[in-house]
């Protein structure tokens, strides 16, 4: 039961309780702060699944493709659920050698991302 003020008003033993209404918050950006969620690009969900494929990591995706680690993970996931691809567990391996190995890799995506990119527009008709 509401009130004219928009209080909500229940029934107690002494009478009526008046207490106020919850704000409820939403999660928008106001216009004011210029957010604005990118579109996803023609054949980019491609891309990050095939990258993932070859090792790469969510954070050097991120980076690559300017996105945030929640998107590439989202796709990532979607992916895995669907069998598409499989989780890389690479934390049985010693460190020296996952980091010689994320050092080369990200050597090799900043070697080829332009690449990757114009595959991820739809201009190009392979992967690099």
């Amino acid at each position: 039961m509401k009130s004219l003020s928009g209080n909500i008003v229940r029934k107690g033993r002494r009478g009526l309780l008046y207490g106020k209404a919850r704000k409820q918050y939403t999660r928008t950006a106001s216009p004011a702060s210029g957010f604005k969620m990118r579109s996803p690009l023609k054949r980019e969900n491609t891309a990050i699944i095939m990258l993932t494929k070859k090792g790469y990591s969510i954070n050097q995706l991120s980076k690559a493709f300017t996105r945030s680690t929640s998107y590439i993970y989202k796709v990532v996931r979607n992916a895995i659920t669907r069998g598409t691809t499989h989780f890389l567990d690479k934390r049985k391996l010693p460190s020296t050698v996952r980091l010689r190995c994320s050092s080369i890799r990200r050597k090799t995506l900043d070697r080829y991302i332009t690449g990757w990119i114009l595959f991820a527009q739809g201009i190009g008709d392979k992967p690099p």
